[in-house]
């Protein structure tokens, strides 16, 4: 859910704002309000009309309409993924500042997306009615576009853990284990260390979690039978007086993987050795 977000007075003044009508003024507004942290926003004109003018009788075509001459005066880039259409306010810093962004599940647009937008972009909305100070622009143009580098690099970084995360969490529903109703921070943050700690990829997460699966169900009628994990506590505690994650069990040389191997089978996946593994009786501790 979008937080709320502040109108700045300049946007009443500004030119860019005074060539809309006074429904699209309200449409960007509400493209405004309803974009994430990092500014971003779903795009397909069916969902913005239902967000924004749920009790309004406007058609799709007015929307249409109403969004080109946005995307024409203003800097938002509306872009797509996958099929899937997004939109994304470019100068979303200068208009907000947000304390601990929320992670984003919004993909970012592609760099010629980007290039194509700053090119064709005729406004100036965004750059006159920033909260930085523009004067000495001259003297910290450079520090700026470094600042720039950095924020848009950690902002892609995000986005692809953020997506690794979530095509995990899909897979991990689909599975007979616990029942998960949303994918949180302390999930996100779990997987984030496993895979880059163990160099995990996300076909690589899939199948840890598929062999913890079966080797529950295996264990079921056994003396010590294996318990169900949830995400965050799979790829983020360790193994009782181990260094390990509860993971690493499941790979090549894993205590559960060795313990059921012949009932997983061959067709499972071969995992890239990590030569972290040591021996463990039942009851965790090391066989000397």
């Amino acid at each position: 859910m979008a937080r709320r977000r502040m109108i700045d007075p300049n946007f009443w003044d500004s030119e860019d704002v005074s060539r809309l009508s006074i429904m699209e003024r309200l449409l960007l507004i509400g493209l405004f309000s309803n974009a994430d942290d990092y500014g971003k926003g779903r795009g397909n004109s069916t969902t913005i009309r239902s967000k924004i003018f749920p009790n309004d009788d406007f058609s799709l075509k007015d929307i249409e309409k109403a969004l080109k001459n946005i995307r024409k005066n203003i800097n938002v880039l509306f872009y797509e993924v996958e099929n899937n259409q997004y939109y994304k306010f470019t100068k979303w810093s200068h208009w907000q500042r947000v304390d601990k962004p929320q992670v984003s599940m919004i993909p970012e647009p592609s760099d010629s997306e980007n290039d194509s937008e700053n090119d064709s972009y005729n406004g100036s909305f965004s750059d006159n009615d920033s909260y930085i100070d523009s004067e000495n622009d001259s003297e910290n143009d450079s520090s700026l576009k470094e600042r720039k580098g950095k924020e848009d690099k950690g902002r892609e970084d995000r986005t692809k853990i953020n997506m690794d995360a979530k095509e995990i969490f899909d897979f991990y529903l689909t599975l007979p284990l616990m029942k998960h109703k949303t994918l949180n921070d302390s999930m996100i943050k779990a997987i984030e260390s496993a895979m880059k700690l163990n160099n995990y990829s996300v076909s690589d997460c899939k199948e840890l979690l598929e062999r913890h699966s079966k080797v529950v169900e295996f264990s079921k009628n056994d003396e010590y039978k294996v318990e169900k994990r949830g995400l965050d506590v799979f790829f983020g505690q360790k193994v009782f007086n181990a260094k390990q994650l509860i993971c690493s069990e499941y790979e090549v040389g894993g205590k559960y993987y060795e313990r059921y191997k012949d009932k997983l089978g061959e067709n499972s996946k071969t995992l890239p050795p990590t030569l972290r593994f040591v021996e463990y009786d039942l009851f965790g501790k090391d066989k000397k």
